[in-house]
């Protein structure tokens, strides 16, 4: 019960992000299939790369197993730019997420 309550706080917290759109954060709610590998496409001028990990990259990245995939193929990083930008258009921002959210929490 307390992990529910925490996980209802949680997602109440970000129904009040959604609302407040502060400028330094993006939250978008995704309507369908997610990518099922990690990825992070890296932009610096004059060259671009995307690395592709089976593993988690973020705060806590498995670096002993090490990473799958890097690349500066120009195809490889328009493929994961577009994929990222569609999944942005499609998602629900601002009071549409929020409202979707709250509808969810009142079914539960």
């Amino acid at each position: 019960m307390e992990r529910s309550l925490a996980a209802r706080r949680e997602v109440e917290r970000i129904i009040a992000l959604l609302q407040e759109h502060p400028m330094d954060m993006q939250i978008g709610i995704v309507d369908g299939s997610m990518p099922n590998a990690t990825f992070q496409v890296f932009e610096r001028p004059g060259a671009s790369f995307v690395a592709v990990s089976p593993f988690r990259f973020g705060e806590l990245p498995n670096i002993t197993t090490g990473i799958a995939q890097v690349t500066a193929a120009p195809q490889a990083v328009e493929l994961y730019t577009k994929m990222v930008e569609d999944l942005w258009q499609r998602s629900y921002k601002g009071q549409k997420a929020a409202d979707l959210l709250g509808s969810m929490l009142k079914v539960v």
